[in-house]
């Protein structure tokens, strides 16, 4: 994420009094920054392209965010995930784990850094697995906005480490980063 923006093509560049991580695709003014305390991250949303900033959400009992991304039909439906303990959904009122079929790894973790949802189906979500310490456990899908997952890994093994997820918007393929390349998942 960056702390600076640009509202002439790149030409001048100014700074941001936070580091913005989401943006809204169905606002470009809205965006989201995630200051971490000694005990938690709180996510602030600003919806004049970072002028003014609030603080709408309860915080995630959670320092180690790996990614936030936004519900593409919802500004106020975030998810993260955590390095070490998994997604959580957080809306205006509520920060909820949604961890239930994120299999923990051979660490005992259910570590993660990267999220992806579907840009034409909101209620569908993918998460990277991934642990500092060697490998984790691969790609999982969720169909019902985080409330359980499957790993979908496939042929690719489940002892891999997830470093990008992308969902291609005209085609809803998966492209996953990893150490041993690219892979494009169905």
């Amino acid at each position: 994420g960056g702390s600076f923006k640009s509202t002439d093509s790149g030409n001048t560049w100014s700074a941001m009094s936070r580091r913005v991580v989401a943006v809204y695709s169905g606002a470009t003014a809205t965006v989201y920054a995630p200051p971490t305390t000694a005990t938690s991250t709180t996510i602030y949303k600003s919806t004049d392209g970072g002028t003014n900033w609030t603080n709408p959400y309860p915080p995630i009992p959670r320092t180690d965010i790996g990614q936030i991304i936004v519900s593409p039909n919802n500004p106020d439906l975030l998810y993260a995930i955590s390095q070490v303990n998994g997604v959580y959904a957080v809306t205006a009122t509520s920060t909820v784990q949604k961890n239930s079929g994120l299999d923990v790894d051979s660490f005992s973790d259910i570590a993660g850094m990267y999220l992806a949802i579907d840009p034409d189906n909101p209620n569908i979500l993918y998460a990277g697995k991934y642990s500092f310490k060697g490998n984790s456990n691969g790609v999982f899908r969720s169909t019902n906005n985080g409330d359980s997952w499957t790993n979908i890994s496939g042929s690719l093994g489940t002892h891999f480490n997830v470093w990008s997820l992308s969902v291609n918007p005209h085609d809803n393929y998966i492209y996953v980063g990893s150490s041993h390349g690219i892979w494009k998942l169905q």
